[in-house]
């Protein structure tokens, strides 16, 4: 009850909060039992909130544009850009999440002449092989000597290899600047090129490491162009597909995907005779991260 001679308002408007993990609203579902949440929740409950993000997931959160489209000579040219259209960095929150561009390149057959960034049925990339290497995953470090850089893929301006991805993530560094997973051993990012929301300003930000563009991103002429208004809040990454004798026209294919769990930050868990640890990387494995579809755009050369 309010108080006193406050008159009753109805109905009353609600709100609803919706997140940006569906795996983790997946795991719930799946394992209610397991978990004790049987009795105070239910699986259309859980559907209708999984659909809810999905839905925002998909429609508000960015877009993608074919900025260039062009055959010279034997090398079809493609520039993709990426716009954000959240109030904040994307990815945000958990230093787990990472969105990348998927783009193929198919011939007048049909025929793949280029992809880079296809998830395989687990989720994982190719990049995940050397991110899941036992050096980057050890706690603490202790091969001095170990290229740590390896760990994660650099940010990509341009791409002319299929196992070069366009990867949007953190990347947390220990004291020693080598890549860690475990947050309390995290002084620093080694890499940060989520793409920031329009009107971002470089200069606007605090120096101190927690809200700057790091790594590669930094030096990007694309990345958040900054003019009167602040950042663009978009980023363009450059294609250079070799087609070689395959026919044309060509057809390209680009998606924005999205993962809230990518595979290193599991496998980085090392508490593995905690039951609770214990619990969830079974959860994971039976229920991979799911990949969401951000945006898409395709075109013809």
């Amino acid at each position: 009850a309010g108080p006193p001679g406050w008159p009753e308002r109805s109905p009353f408007p609600t709100h609803v909060f919706v997140g940006g993990s569906t795996h983790t609203l997946e795991l719930l579902k799946a394992f209610r039992t397991v978990l004790g949440i049987e009795g105070s929740t239910s699986v259309a409950g859980f559907d209708a909130k999984i659909a809810e993000t999905r839905e925002l997931l998909s429609t508000r959160t960015a877009t993608l544009a074919l900025d260039e489209l062009a055959l010279d000579d034997s090398t079809l040219e493609v520039a993709v850009r990426i716009t954000n259209n959240t109030g904040h960095k994307l990815p945000t929150s958990y230093p787990s999440r990472r969105m990348w561009l998927h783009l193929r390149v198919v011939d007048a057959a049909g025929a793949t002449v280029f992809e880079s960034g296809r998830p395989d049925a687990r989720g994982r990339l190719s990049v995940d092989t050397a991110a899941l290497q036992h050096e980057c995953l050890e706690v603490p470090k202790t091969d001095e000597h170990f290229d740590y850089p390896s760990c994660y893929e650099p940010h990509r301006n341009e791409i002319d290899d299929e196992d070069q991805v366009a990867v949007y993530e953190s990347v947390l560094g220990d004291v020693n600047g080598r890549v860690t997973y475990v947050l309390l051993h995290a002084a620093l990012y080694l890499k940060d090129n989520r793409l920031p929301p329009k009107g971002f300003m470089r200069t606007a930000v605090p120096t101190d490491g927690t809200t700057e563009i790091v790594g590669l991103a930094a030096s990007d002429a694309d990345f958040s162009v900054e003019s009167g208004a602040g950042g663009s809040g978009a980023d363009v990454v450059h294609y250079h597909v070799e087609v070689g004798t395959h026919p044309g026209p060509y057809r390209v294919e680009a998606e924005l995907l999205y993962q809230s769990v990518r595979p290193a930050f599991v496998y980085g868990l090392h508490a593995d005779d905690e039951p609770r640890v214990a619990r969830y990387k079974e959860m994971y494995e039976a229920i991979p991260p799911t990949v969401e579809t951000l945006a898409s755009v395709s075109g013809q050369s």
